[in-house]
């Protein structure tokens, strides 16, 4: 039986922008933000929008079937 992965499929990374700076790759899984799991582009989009202007965010980040952490500048 095939897993089910849940999470955010990135598409595209534009050049200069916070998810570029913390290292996001076209083929990324965004999982979670701020250790609370994502599953929907609205939430993150909320909890980005929530997040504090200049803060520093932690991304939980599926790449190559590995786990892995991002630091994104704000």
């Amino acid at each position: 039986m095939i897993p089910t992965l849940k999470g955010i499929l990135v598409t595209n990374v534009s050049p200069n922008t916070p998810g570029a700076r913390a290292g996001l790759l076209p083929g990324d899984v965004i999982q979670g933000f701020n250790n609370q799991a994502v599953s929907k582009s609205t939430e993150l989009q909320r909890l980005v929008g929530n997040a504090p202007v200049g803060s520093t965010v932690q991304l939980k980040v599926l790449r190559g079937g590995q786990s892995i952490t991002l630091n994104a500048p704000g």
